[in-house]
């Protein structure tokens, strides 16, 4: 009797911290981001720990809806810098949620007898082999995924190249899961899961950052032709076109007429 009251004074006080901490959490995230973020924390943890957790001991749907809770963070990430969510946002946790089969599948197979133990229904326990079939086929959708990111806007093209490259490497460690599981090719895919991200997400960094700097120097171009070219410089002066202040600070010191371009300020000074 001691023990099971014991127990259920636990159990009470785990829910209530867990419960404070949601709402404490949800209301930080409301009142220092924006409602949108915080809709998404709180439906995270109703996944989690409402849907997630619960179908763990009655089917291997558990999985699945896992992969949705791992894969809302970049969403939440992306509402709390702009308020919205679009192609970019998504393509983001499509990555993470293809991500996490290879990842976990691959996992939960060396562990899948702890798992038969404490009564979880996982794909690694029932079936093997479709338990590396699955690791491989969310694995091959990573390929064209990354290929088409770059259209949504949030990297360079050169990243379908680079990672193209590192889902073949990914693939390739998925293939010999799935034609030989064991616990090394198990161990093998899960440690290049491990590294995985890092490196994708370090592509797409760098990409963004060649991209912007790229676009920037387009602008420039487009403001100030190549003089070789023998077009000329344009009639507005380049200081005003670059968005710079709104009077050309050359011709402010020049009675107002702009040195490089010849002409007249046409805003007043």
């Amino acid at each position: 009797k001691q023990w099971y009251q014991r127990r259920v004074a636990i159990t009470a006080g785990g829910l209530t911290f867990s419960a404070v901490a949601g709402v404490l959490g949800t209301g930080v995230l409301y009142a220092f981001t924006n409602p949108l973020t915080a809709a998404l924390g709180f439906a995270n943890i109703v996944l989690y720990a409402g849907a997630y957790t619960t179908l763990k001991r009655y089917t291997i749907a558990n999985t699945w809806v896992g992969a949705i809770v791992g894969a809302i963070p970049p969403a939440m990430g992306w509402a709390a810098a702009g308020g919205t969510l679009d192609t970019g946002a998504l393509s983001l946790c499509a990555l993470l949620y293809l991500w996490q089969f290879p990842h976990f599948n691959s996992l939960s197979f060396n562990l899948r007898m702890d798992y038969c133990r404490a009564g979880y229904n996982m794909l690694s326990v029932l079936d093997t082999k479709k338990n590396a079939l699955v690791s491989l086929r969310n694995t091959l959708a990573l390929v064209p995924l990354c290929v088409a990111m770059p259209f949504t806007g949030i990297s360079h093209c050169s990243f379908s190249s680079f990672g193209t490259v590192v889902n073949l490497c990914f693939v390739y460690y998925a293939w010999k899961f799935y034609k030989d599981p064991n616990k090394d090719t198990a161990r093998d895919l899960f440690r290049f899961t491990l590294i995985y991200l890092p490196i994708i997400f370090g592509f797409l960094a760098i990409g963004c950052v060649y991209k912007a700097r790229t676009a920037t120097v387009e602008r420039l171009h487009a403001v100030i032709p190549d003089m070789h070219t023998g077009l000329g410089l344009p009639e507005m002066c380049p200081f005003v076109g670059l968005g710079l202040p709104d009077t050309c600070p050359v011709a402010r010191k020049s009675g107002g007429v702009c040195p490089i371009t010849g002409k007249q300020d046409s805003i007043p000074l």
